[in-house]
Parts: C-alpha cells; sequence; structure tokens
C-alpha cells in the first residue's frame, strides 16, 4: 500500500509540474507575441508606388499626390476641392486630405507635377 500511495504522489507531482511548465510556456508565448504586435504597430506606414499603377487617363488635374508626394494613380478615388479634383498615390491618401485640404493643397506646385510641401 505504501508503494501505490509513493506512485500515485509521483504521478500527481509530475502532473503539477507539466501544468506549471505549459502555463509558463504559453504565458512566454503571449508575452513575444504581444512584443511583435507592439513592435510591429510603432513601425511607420510607407507609401508604396508601383508604376503598374499609374494611369494616365486620370480625371485628376495633378499628376504627384498632394498627401505623399508619389505619383497619382487612377485606381484610387479622387476628391473635388475648390473645383479641381485631386488625384491620390495610396489608398489612405483621400481621406487624410479630406480631413485637411487647405494645408495639402499648398503642397502642390501651380500645375500639379511636382511636390513642393513638407
Amino acid at each position: 500500500m505504501f508503494k501505490e500511495s509513493k506512485h500515485i504522489s509521483l504521478m500527481i507531482s509530475m502532473l503539477l509540474v507539466m501544468a506549471l511548465l505549459m502555463f509558463a510556456c504559453s504565458n512566454g508565448e503571449q508575452e513575444s507575441q504581444t512584443a511583435d504586435a507592439k513592435a510591429v504597430a510603432s513601425e511607420p506606414v510607407e507609401h508604396v508606388h508601383d508604376a503598374s499603377m499609374d494611369d494616365s487617363e486620370s480625371d485628376a488635374w495633378n499628376r504627384i499626390c498632394p498627401v505623399c508626394g508619389g505619383e497619382v494613380t487612377g485606381d484610387l478615388e479622387t476628391v473635388t476641392h475648390d473645383a479641381k479634383v485631386y488625384g491620390f498615390g495610396c489608398p489612405g491618401c483621400p481621406e487624410k486630405f479630406e480631413q485637411n485640404p487647405q494645408d495639402y493643397v499648398k503642397n502642390l506646385n501651380e500645375d500639379g507635377t511636382e511636390f513642393i510641401g513638407g
């Protein structure tokens, strides 16, 4: 009987150790994933401009995006401001422009072919 209780105690101890190890491993993995997610979220977003996205038939008067300074692509929505139709270079640019158009229009030269803003 003494041997059986010793085996049971040993098995219970082993189960507890395994449970603790599993908990510790999964917690560390979760912390690692959280740290990775924070690192990705803090990285700056880059505007990607692909020549294949350019569309010379765009109805926008400008050829350079007033928000990011990239080439205008006809694949994105346009925004009309002060009787001019503005084209954009990246998907997030139209929304940014609409929030503060008077600041972004200053970023283009007279004919919309150069980004002169900051």
